[in-house]
């Protein structure tokens, strides 16, 4: 925004738009993925019905013969697959409730109806000092709503005001730029504290 022209925007729609799709193929990829591990352990399962087995045991205490039970796992692929009956549908509901935020942005995507706003970092991530895929949450300056951004970008720390460009539901998107807050006006600082 030099010299009162407006900015261009559309330099970050290549970047959001390549990975909103590289989540959305992700994400249809991953449910049939999911559901067939899920179809997959059950018919295993019922297969294999004889999970713990009892034996029998003989031993010798005092003179007498004394007869013991002893409970064992009979067969540790079908425990596995118990824990991923459990754990696919679990999976399979995120991976779904994550589809739909991603289908419900498809319109925006096509017609490159991003959403721009100015926040503060409330939730960051300074895990590693190369660029890397962050998810992060800023407080909108102007709404005061919270949001949440999966952006790829360097370290981003709490309190950073960045303006940032993104998809309204699933929250794929890209920072614009670092604001220095020096650059506010004083109505701007009051939001701050």
């Amino acid at each position: 925004m030099e010299d009162g022209k407006l900015m261009d925007y559309s330099v970050y729609y290549p970047s959001v738009l390549a990975r909103y799709f590289e989540s959305l193929i992700a994400g249809i990829f991953m449910m049939p993925f999911l559901l067939g591990i899920f179809i997959f352990s059950i018919v295993y399962i019922i297969k294999n019905k004889k999970i713990i087995e009892t034996v029998s045991i003989s031993e010798v205490e005092g003179g007498e013969i004394v007869e013991k039970k002893i409970k064992y796992i009979h067969n540790y692929d079908s425990v596995i697959s118990i824990i991923l009956v459990v754990v696919c549908p679990i999976l399979f509901v995120l991976s779904l409730s994550n589809a739909f935020n991603l289908i419900s942005d498809f319109p925006h995507a096509m017609n490159r109806n991003f959403t721009i706003t100015t926040g503060i970092v409330t939730s960051w991530s300074t895990a590693d000092e190369r660029t890397y895929h962050r998810v992060i949450e800023i407080k909108d300056i102007n709404t005061d709503e919270i949001i949440k951004i999966s952006v790829w970008d360097y370290p981003i720390h709490k309190d950073e005001i960045l303006e940032v460009i993104y998809l309204p539901n699933s929250g794929e998107g890209a920072i614009i730029r670092r604001i220095d807050p020096d650059e506010f006006e004083r109505t701007d600082k009051e939001i701050l504290n």
